[in-house]
């Protein structure tokens, strides 16, 4: 599944060491999106960016414009079912976001060879006009 939205607020990374003896890393973030065309306050959802490799590539941050596939995983706690919204991935969008921008030449501009000193021409105004 796919949402398109600014990201709101990005959480501190959290670690830590599981069961097995593995590190681990997780970072939550808010994406504000509007799923209704008339929307004027804009919903928000939580996801949760899982691993130490897919923080350093996709590195949430505020303000920007993203594109976020993710799934939803349902665990069990205490007896009770607790949903989690997992980010796949998050791509950028939007004009800078899509394409990088080239370098700029700048081509040497010609000199003037003569200056125009003649007083600029004035056109009088027609009163004939309708508007």
């Amino acid at each position: 599944m796919e949402v398109k939205g600014r990201i709101a607020q990005v959480f501190d990374v959290r670690n830590g060491v599981s069961a097995k003896g593995t590190p681990w890393m997780s970072q939550d973030f808010i994406v504000e999106y509007f799923w209704w065309p008339n929307q004027t306050i804009p919903s928000q959802m939580l996801f949760n960016l899982f691993g130490e490799d897919r923080i350093r590539q996709y590195e949430p941050k505020v303000g920007d414009e993203v594109k976020v596939r993710y799934h939803v995983e349902a665990r069990e706690y205490n007896g009770r079912y607790y949903n989690e919204v997992r980010c796949d991935g998050i791509e950028r969008v939007g004009a800078v976001a899509a394409q990088p921008q080239p370098a700029v030449k700048s081509e040497p501009q010609p000199t003037p060879t003569a200056i125009n000193t003649a007083a600029p021409q004035v056109q009088q105004a027609n009163d004939d006009l309708p508007f």
